[in-house]
């Protein structure tokens, strides 16, 4: 039996093994992709995700990239029995639109060590036991699964900022009972320490957190604060290849940032770009990213657990095996405890 992660497209969540057992007949889930021509997908495709064009030659280039992306689910669903995929709000953007949403400098600071080492907490597991299956993914829920688009839908390289905000907000509800609401604006703008879009670290962010803090969303007016409303009160890092320790805090905390790798090509593999372009059904094996080096995008940690290969959802979400660091998902982990909100003061 394996076990498995939730991730959120911002996100991630832990396996353990992989079966080629479905609930649901592959055939019969996707067969409709294999039948249907791509232009009456796209007709439907655009009226689902409001697609509108300033030119024919805009609407041609994006119905290429749509078709292109098309016939690749078409053949990685005839390929792969363990993953399935669909079509998402990212199917007609070219390789290089999807390239750019992947942080091209997530692990700067780690390369620093003892810089970071002052303001970060080693966490070692409890011991307890732990639940089989755990997720936090119904108060992930109460959040929201963030989109790497900025104004008029350009493509924002802010996965940092946009993973770090996803954990705060899901731990606030955790640790304090209440829905809050952060500012991704206010910390890709502001942050001083990370590069914006272009290029972000998540501990520089949390580092931010526990200094400086995070601003609630209505009191972002597109002026760069001088006081804010959360602060973190701790940063946990952990063990490279800690699965017991994530497993644990997971299980009696809450969620975790963790980054990971994501292949360029599409290759011979399960998984390159499709994991953010398309959808599906399944676990991403740890091999999807052998022969890569460093870490370029971030996601949220939500859950872990054992299954054989049932139904599960794609809204902004996937699954990873676990205990392998797939895709170095265990390699670089943050969490935090946090401070009280404080709203006492006014921003103008």
């Amino acid at each position: 039996m394996n076990v498995k992660l939730i991730v959120l497209v911002i996100t991630a969540v832990i396996v353990k093994k992989l079966s080629a057992e479905h609930d649901l007949p592959f055939d019969v889930v996707w067969d409709w992709i294999g039948r249907t021509h791509p232009m009456t997908e796209y007709i439907a495709f655009r009226q689902e995700y409001y697609r509108e064009f300033w030119s024919p030659s805009e609407l041609d280039t994006r119905y290429n990239n749509f078709k292109r992306n098309f016939f690749r689910i078409r053949d990685l669903n005839k390929k792969y029995n363990e993953t399935s995929y669909g079509i998402t709000e990212f199917a007609d953007w070219s390789d290089d639109e999807m390239d750019m949403l992947k942080t091209k400098e997530q692990y700067g600071i780690e390369a620093m060590g003892s810089p970071a080492a002052k303001f970060t907490k080693r966490y070692v597991a409890s011991g307890k036991e732990v639940p089989t299956n755990f997720s936090w993914l119904d108060l992930a829920k109460l959040s929201r699964v963030r989109n790497q688009l900025h104004d008029r839908g350009v493509a924002c390289n802010s996965c940092w900022a946009n993973t770090i905000l996803s954990v705060i907000e899901i731990l606030y509800r955790i640790q304090f009972h209440e829905v809050i609401f952060l500012s991704d604006n206010e910390l890709i703008d502001c942050d001083l320490s990370n590069n914006h879009c272009f290029s972000g670290s998540t501990k520089r962010g949390f580092i931010r957190g526990l200094v400086d803090g995070f601003v609630l969303q209505e009191n972002y007016l597109g002026i760069c604060p001088k006081k804010f409303d959360l602060q973190i009160a701790e940063i946990y890092t952990f063990q490279r290849y800690g699965e017991k320790a994530l497993v644990d805090y997971i299980a009696n905390h809450g969620p975790i940032a963790v980054k990971m790798r994501v292949p360029s090509l599409i290759t011979d593999i399960v998984w390159p770009r499709q994991l953010f372009s398309y959808k599906g059904f399944g676990i991403v094996r740890a091999d999807a990213c052998w022969g890569l080096t460093k870490p370029q995008h971030a996601v949220v940690l939500l859950g872990y657990g054992e299954e054989n290969g049932v139904k599960w959802g794609n809204d902004g979400y996937f699954r990873l095996e676990r205990g392998v660091d797939a895709c170095r998902v265990e390699s670089y982990a943050m969490s935090a405890k946090l401070k009280k909100l404080n709203v006492t003061h006014n921003f103008y």
